[in-house]
C-alpha cells in the first residue's frame, strides 16, 4: 500500500497548492463566495477520485474476476455518486453552483487522468514482474 499513500500525499499536496495559488485571483475577481464554491468543488471531486483510487488499488491484489468487478462496479458507483452530489449541491446547498460545478468537474477530470496514468504504470510494472 506504499504506492497508495504516495498517491494520497501527492493528491493532497497538489490540491492544497492549486487552491492556494488560485485563491487570490478568484477572491479578487469573483468574490469569496466563488472561492468557497471552487474549494468545495475541488474537495468533493478529489474525494470521489480518492475513493476510486483506493478501491482500484485494492482490486490489484485480487483475482482478475474480482478486479474487473471492482473497477467496472466502481465506475457505476462513481457515476451515480457524481450525479447525486451535483443534485444535492444544486437543490440544497446555497453556493455559487456554476463555480462549484466548474471546479468539481475540472478536478474530477484532471485527477481521473492522474489516476489512470498511475494505475497504468502500476499495471505495466505488475506485468513486468510476472514475466
Amino acid at each position: 500500500m506504499d504506492g497508495v499513500w504516495k498517491f494520497i500525499w501527492l493528491l493532497c499536496a497538489g490540491i492544497v497548492a492549486l487552491v492556494a495559488l488560485t485563491a487570490y485571483p478568484i477572491i479578487k475577481f469573483y468574490g469569496f463566495d466563488a472561492f468557497i464554491a471552487v474549494a468545495a468543488g475541488a474537495g468533493v471531486g478529489s474525494f470521489v477520485i480518492l475513493f476510486a483510487f483506493v478501491a482500484n488499488s485494492w482490486a490489484f491484489s485480487r483475482s482478475t474476476k474480482d478486479f474487473y468487478r471492482v473497477v467496472l462496479g466502481g465506475m457505476l458507483v462513481r457515476f451515480v455518486l457524481v450525479g447525486a452530489i451535483l443534485f444535492v449541491f444544486w437543490k440544497f446547498v446555497e453556493i455559487d453552483f456554476i463555480a462549484f460545478v466548474t471546479s468539481f468537474l475540472g478536478f474530477y477530470l484532471l485527477l481521473h487522468f492522474v489516476e489512470i496514468h498511475y494505475l497504468q504504470k502500476r499495471l505495466v510494472g505488475k506485468k513486468k514482474m510476472a514475466s
